[in-house]
């Protein structure tokens, strides 16, 4: 018994893309974030408190804007 897939792939693919930008997007924007308050010489308490939070608020906002 087999069972076709093929009518799902294009509905697959644009779930994956767009959980590919709503993951991404905020990771790539918080690690840049990140780094540049490293290179600022930023106190560390306060990097591990706020790249998380960047994530965090770019994901909701992601969120928003696809729902």
């Amino acid at each position: 018994m087999n069972i076709d897939f093929s009518p799902l792939e294009l509905t697959m693919s644009d779930i994956a893309f767009d959980l590919a930008k709503l993951l991404g997007i905020p990771f790539i924007i918080s690690l840049a974030v990140g780094l540049v308050l490293e290179i600022l010489k930023g106190p560390k308490g306060l990097i591990r408190f706020i790249a998380p939070l960047i994530f965090l608020l770019s994901f909701a906002v992601g969120l928003k804007i696809m729902f």
